[in-house]
């Protein structure tokens, strides 16, 4: 899973070839984004989760 930042307010979500634009306000934001894509992409064509799944949070200032 990748994650790149577009904007200050918007994300963009990439898990194999699904991308989806989120807007982050805490890293909670983000770890729930990220089960929300995993669950949407299992049911949908039974992908699985990742063994090891590293999630990428934006800097802060």
């Amino acid at each position: 899973m990748e994650m790149h930042e577009q904007s200050s307010d918007q994300t963009v979500l990439c898990f194999n070839d699904v991308k989806r634009r989120i807007t982050v306000n805490t890293s909670t934001d983000l770890i729930h984004e990220c089960h929300a894509l995993h669950a949407e992409l299992y049911l949908r064509r039974g992908d699985t989760f990742a063994s090891t799944t590293t999630y990428l949070f934006p800097k802060t200032t």
